[in-house]
């Protein structure tokens, strides 16, 4: 059985009998289950999305088109026991955070150093102060913030950067 694979350039992930393609267009992700395939099938999925981008980038992770850009950051820590039926709930939610216009490159990670007391973390790019702006005031982003954030969330750390020039 195949746990993880990721390419090279990042552009899909084979895991938990899932792939996952991304930049197919630019911030798309795609998600393919492939539970009941067998490892021949998997193998020609993954070569038919390579061969389909061959000559797309030489081989090369593209560079960036944007001239500017805010990566808003979140680490945090729940108030709910880890692995607790609270704890899928509040990070089955925040994960739709991802779909609200804007929002590029969402991630949803775990903590795993001991350096902090927090658990996860959140990142997500925005091409402008605008989209940011805009994303901060959606009302999806305001409504998790009322229903789980304020509630849910025992302490975090919140860091917005920009590229330096």
């Amino acid at each position: 059985m195949i746990s993880k694979i990721e390419s090279l350039d990042h552009r899909f992930l084979v895991y938990d009998q899932s792939i996952y393609f991304n930049n197919i267009t630019p911030y798309a992700i795609i998600y393919f289950n492939f539970g009941t395939m067998n490892i021949h099938s998997v193998a020609a999925l993954l070569i038919l999305f390579c061969v389909s981008h061959i000559g797309e980038t030489n081989g090369q992770v593209p560079e960036s088109k944007n001239t500017y850009m805010i990566r808003h950051t979140v680490v945090f820590k729940l108030k709910h026991p880890k692995d607790s039926q609270e704890e899928r709930e509040f990070l089955k939610a925040i994960m739709k955070l991802s779909s609200i216009p804007g929002v590029h490159k969402f991630e949803c990670l775990r903590q795993i150093g001991k350096k902090n007391d927090f658990d996860y973390g959140l990142s997500m790019e925005f091409d402008s102060r605008k989209t940011y702006d805009d994303y901060s005031q959606h009302p999806d982003h305001n409504a998790f913030v009322q229903t789980y954030w304020l509630k849910e969330v025992k302490n975090f750390l919140e860091i917005d950067y920009e590229p330096l020039k």
